[in-house]
């Protein structure tokens, strides 16, 4: 933009230039036909310095002209080149805040796939202890099918039967319903709470599965027996 100003303001300067010089020459043609006239030179003086005043004048205007143009051209480029750089300066503070709101995410992600892998090891080791939990009923299923033997009324095969059917049956149900209760609780809640509820279930279905399998009816041969089993006012019973 500024090479062409320059070619406008020095055509402006050559034109006036140009009609300056073009008048002067007039005028002095007129001079050289007037040289009989007393006066011709002092009218030629007058008006040559008349000519080169406005000429300067013009000239003057010209060159003012052209600098107040020029200062409103370099003040127009800067208030464009502000507005440019408070767009980019704009764009880079989007870009930085979608770049923390992505880096936010993939921390969410990374510390939700932690917490599911720690869970599917705790449903691990809840498994295991449940199936050590299993084994250990079964276990005491077999003690308390001898003492069932000891005492009498049952055979061996009768007490065998019953007592596995009725800790299948509630084994299965039980354990079942358990692990069922234990996922939904280790997905929910943390390890401490999960080995708590787990703790609490493992106590609760052995008390179960104890007094269901205890509960049984057993035909004594005597009075004298019966008060043998309960003892002196019932102190056996309060003891078992």
């Amino acid at each position: 933009m500024y090479p062409l100003l320059n070619v406008v303001l020095v055509a402006t300067v050559g034109l006036v230039a140009g009609l300056a010089g073009y008048t002067l020459h007039s005028i002095k043609e007129r001079i050289r036909k007037k040289r009989a006239l007393a006066d011709a030179d002092d009218e030629a003086a007058k008006i040559i310095a008349r000519v080169e005043k406005e000429a300067e004048t013009l000239r003057a205007t010209a060159i003012l002209t052209g600098k107040e143009e020029v200062l409103e051209l370099r003040e127009s480029w800067k208030e464009e080149e502000r507005r440019h750089r408070e767009d980019v300066q704009q764009t880079e503070k989007r870009l930085a805040e979608r770049s923390r709101g992505l880096d936010g995410r993939f921390e969410t992600l990374n510390r939700k796939e932690a917490q599911q892998d720690s869970r599917e090891k705790e449903l691990s080791v809840l498994s295991s202890e449940l199936l050590q939990a299993r084994e250990g009923v079964e276990t005491k299923a077999v003690k308390i099918q001898n003492r069932l033997e000891s005492i009498g009324g049952f055979s061996a095969i009768e007490a065998k039967e019953q007592l596995l059917n009725d800790l299948k049956t509630e084994a299965e149900a039980d354990a079942a319903n358990l692990l069922r209760g234990i996922r939904e609780e280790a997905e929910k809640s943390s390890e401490r709470e999960a080995k708590k509820i787990l703790a609490l279930a493992i106590q609760r279905m052995a008390a179960d599965e104890t007094a269901d399998m205890t509960v049984s009816v057993v035909q004594l041969p005597s009075d004298e027996m019966k008060g043998r089993i309960i003892g002196r006012e019932g102190r056996n019973i309060r003891s078992f």
